[in-house]
């Protein structure tokens, strides 16, 4: 009895036993966060420490492989004091400290050519000397004085992955002040006063895998968001209260940074001189920036936020997104053409700014020029974009426009359904052994043409011809000849025509023959296994605001003769449309087929209505027509 008790007693002390893990948290997963909390501690609006305590258990190897490293970033402004892990058997016993041997030191950045102190110190241990289930600790603290930003809460499920709990601990001094939000938080936070320090916590318990689900926003679930009121770093004072006051701080940073050198003025002025029409003064100089410049980052201290000199850009040719703005802005403004700096979240799949919680939410710059009756925006990394597009990478999102007086809100372009177009028309003749050629042209359009410009920068035709084949999902095929014609305007295009020889296009079956009419775009929807959604969900517009468009004619031998062709089709709901027609008239089948997807947010029970509308999409495209064959 006393050695059962005895045992029960170092069990129950040793806090990362496998057992102790509820066992709602242990189902479908490959591991579970145990603990993760964050601590910054505030020593002044110049200083702070970041404390983070991080502690998961490993089921298997591929959550070894997708959780066992840990990252700790660092530059000019981020000094890290202790490293240090540890690794738990399952029964929760010490069997590995870290050593420095399992701690490498790499740069942020993969070109070897960036300007950057951004490193990052990643500790790991070797997932070989361990048995499943196994917990690995790790500790850091990091010295910052980058006080423009202060960490926030994420308290999101992950696919294959619970969190037993996430804490996020913001300490300051009594009489300093910060700024919080909350957004949909379960919990209250834990306000407390101890030794003349503020401590607020914000803990969230038991987010089980289960509550991971496809297509949701970052607005559906609990976040907290903090900023500064008042902040300095390097000498340079802000405050983040408002978005003038950012606005103000990001000129104040980069005041009398936009002066040309005399050489580049002249060049401006026998560029432009000569042309009476804004846009196209616009086009010549954006082209010249394009024509002149390459991008490269720079991180270094304060000048991750403080441009190099428009005249040091124009000597050394290169700038990263902010640098690179600001020349252009310069340039324009020797033409005599106004232009801001835009502060913007770039990513296809980046989280949208919170108008109404002004902080330093943005990861990239690009140029803005007011026109009377539209507005141009310049990506300025880009050697190769078109005038104006901005494409899933900073359309249909805000950005903050850098003012004389401050700075203001605006929304970037918002791209449509008909800007994001694949339109592909196709002439396809079948001989009697059931084979085929066809001339193919498909025109992609906005978002769905950036998707193909790696095409555009593949130089090697060997290497051309290969993508082109890959992208072609047909099980037997021989890419004959092929050709792509790029259109840059304000929404480009391009251009792909080929010549396709394509072997076994149907199958034959008794008397008859069997084929699928939809050759080019019968890729099926994936859809979510799960039965029932809790969440509401969203459809992003960089993914799902487009349309394409088919017309293909087929020029079928005199001895096939279609049993029954399949009925038109008509679907219109929230989530998109579908159109199928096909008519057969002396030997030629036509197929037309139109598909519309439009994006938003929807509430969960209309997941049901759109798994309906792709599974009736995935089949209809994938139907075929049976031909009776005429042997006569």
């Amino acid at each position: 009895m006393f050695l059962s008790l005895l045992s029960f007693e170092f069990r129950s002390q040793n806090i990362y036993h496998v057992d102790s893990i509820p066992s709602l948290l242990k189902e479908n997963v490959d591991a579970v966060v145990r603990l993760e909390n964050t601590e910054f501690k505030v020593k002044d609006k110049g200083k702070a420490i970041l404390n983070t305590h991080y502690v998961i258990t490993l089921f298997n190897e591929r959550g070894a492989n997708n959780h066992l490293r840990y990252l700790t970033h660092y530059d000019k402004l981020n000094k890290v004091l202790d490293i240090s892990g540890t690794v738990y058997n399952n029964n929760g016993d010490k069997i590995y400290k870290l050593a420095k041997k399992d701690i490498y030191d790499i740069s942020a950045t993969a070109e070897s050519n960036d300007i950057t102190d951004n490193r990052i110190k990643i500790a790991e241990f070797d997932k070989k000397n361990f048995q499943y289930p196994y917990t690995i600790e790790f500790e850091s603290s990091v010295e910052t004085t980058n006080m423009m930003f202060y960490p926030s809460g994420y308290f999101y499920p992950s696919e294959r992955l619970s969190s037993q709990e996430k804490t996020l601990i913001i300490e300051v001094p009594d009489d300093f002040e910060f700024r919080y939000k909350e957004k949909k938080f379960p919990n209250t936070m834990n306000l407390v006063t101890k030794k003349n320090k503020k401590i607020y916590t914000w803990t969230v318990k038991n987010i089980t895998s289960d509550e991971y689900e496809t297509n949701t926003s970052y607005d559906f679930y609990p976040e907290i968001i903090t900023a500064p009121k008042l902040f300095s770093v390097e000498n340079y004072e802000g405050d983040v209260e408002s978005w003038n006051d950012i606005g103000k701080f990001i000129s104040k940073l980069n005041q009398g940074r936009d002066i040309l050198p005399e050489t580049i003025r002249a060049i401006v002025t026998d560029l432009v001189s000569h042309e009476k029409d804004t846009l196209k003064r616009i086009e010549m100089l954006y082209n010249y920036l394009q024509n002149n410049t390459r991008y490269m980052s720079i991180q270094l201290g304060i000048g991750g936020w403080q441009t190099m000199s428009a005249t040091e850009v124009s000597q050394k040719g290169y700038g990263d997104c902010k640098a690179l703005s600001n020349y252009m802005k310069a340039l324009l403004k020797e033409a005599g053409i106004i232009s801001y700096l835009a502060l913007i979240r770039a990513g296809a799949d980046a989280e949208d700014v919170d108008p109404t919680f002004p902080n330093m939410y943005f990861n990239h710059v690009i140029n803005c020029v007011p026109l009377k009756k539209d507005t141009i925006w310049l990506e300025c990394t880009s050697q190769t974009n078109s005038l104006g597009f901005m494409g899933s990478f900073t359309g249909n999102r805000k950005a903050l426009l850098i003012l004389p007086d401050g700075a203001a809100l605006v929304n970037t372009i918002k791209y449509h359904t008909f800007n994001n177009s694949k339109i592909t028309k196709a002439t396809i003749v079948l001989d009697n052994n059931a084979n085929a050629s066809a001339q193919v042209q498909t025109t992609y359009n906005g978002i769905l043409k950036e998707h193909k410009d790696y095409l555009l920068l593949e130089k090697n035709e060997g290497q051309l011809k290969k993508k082109l084949q890959n992208a072609i999902h047909l099980a037997s095929f021989e890419l004959v000849k092929f050709n792509l014609l790029e259109h840059k305007s304000k929404i480009p295009s391009l251009k792909v025509t080929l010549d396709l020889t394509i072997q076994k296009i149907g199958n034959k079956t008794g008397s008859y023959f069997f084929m699928k009419p939809n050759l080019f775009n019968n890729q099926a929807f994936f859809i979510s296994d799960k039965k029932t959604r809790n969440t509401d969900f969203y459809l992003n517009p960089n993914t799902y605001e487009k349309e394409e468009i088919d017309s293909l004619i087929y020029q079928i031998p005199k001895n096939l003769v279609p049993d029954k062709l399949p009925q038109p089709i008509l679907i219109k709901t929230p989530f998109g449309e579908y159109v199928t027609t096909f008519v057969f008239k002396e030997g030629t089948l036509c197929y037309y087929r139109k598909l519309v997807q439009y994006c938003g947010y929807f509430v969960a029970k209309d997941y049901v209505a759109f798994k309906d509308f792709c599974m009736a999409v995935n089949k209809n495209d994938n139907q075929q027509i049976a031909f009776k064959v005429n042997n006569n």
